[in-house]
């Protein structure tokens, strides 16, 4: 019985975790905050470090919307981790982030319809110092948006701490002051988890050691019968 007090008590504690859009820039507002409704994280304004950017309407397709553009004349010609795009998620005060998945975090990208040229990006996180690629992708066709899906491993599971990601992007070595490399629609999912109490914890080791112990009496009782 003080087993499954303990354990219903642990339960009560520990809620599930629940699945949400965790940060979504889609650059309507001009200013690259996410629209995102989640009140359990905060996700950090979409900025550029080292390169010339703007809100644009593109106008690939009828009734598109703002994308955020980068001048190919500020770009690298391959990528420099001197020059990308950023944004940071973080979980509020007793909760932890759960990044993993298929298609946690999505991205649109495409290039000016100037001459032949090719808009190429990469994605790295805080987690590893930004060591690593997560996806890299390019495009080379004019006014046509491209879709990624990019999948996080579980090593981004329960951070309680904040994450940054950064889009590095770089042309073709074809620098111009009239070609554009665009992102738009930059969406992160996720769950967020509470951090169970220290005395629920503690309850629940309790209840079940108490379980256990109650099951090797009655076996052992059973035994000597």
């Amino acid at each position: 019985l003080v087993g499954l007090v303990a354990a219903a008590l642990l339960c009560a504690g520990l809620q599930q975790a629940n699945a949400a859009i965790l940060a979504n820039y889609t650059f309507n507002s001009r200013n690259g905050t996410s629209s995102d409704m989640d009140a359990t994280s905060t996700a950090g304004t979409f900025s550029a470090v080292g390169i010339t950017s703007s809100y644009n309407n593109p106008n690939f397709v009828t009734g598109d919307t703002i994308a955020i553009r980068a001048a190919t004349s500020t770009m690298p010609t391959a990528l420099n981790t001197a020059d990308y795009y950023h944004f940071t998620i973080a979980p509020t005060t007793g909760n932890r982030l759960n990044l993993s998945g298929t298609s946690a975090l999505t991205i649109q990208y495409a290039r000016s319809s100037a001459t032949a040229w090719t808009f190429s990006w990469a994605v790295r996180s805080s987690l590893d110092n930004y060591g690593a690629d997560i996806a890299s992708g390019f495009v080379t066709t004019a006014s046509s948006w491209q879709n990624a899906s990019i999948n996080l491993g579980p090593s981004f599971n329960n951070q309680s701490g904040t994450v940054e990601y950064r889009i590095y992007v770089w042309d073709g070595g074809q620098n111009n002051t009239l070609r554009y490399g665009y992102l738009d629609n930059v969406v992160l999912n996720g769950s967020v988890t509470p951090v169970p109490e220290p005395i629920n914890v503690a309850l629940g080791v309790f209840g079940f050691c108490a379980v256990v112990v109650g099951v090797g009496r009655r076996v052992y009782a059973r035994a000597r019968s």
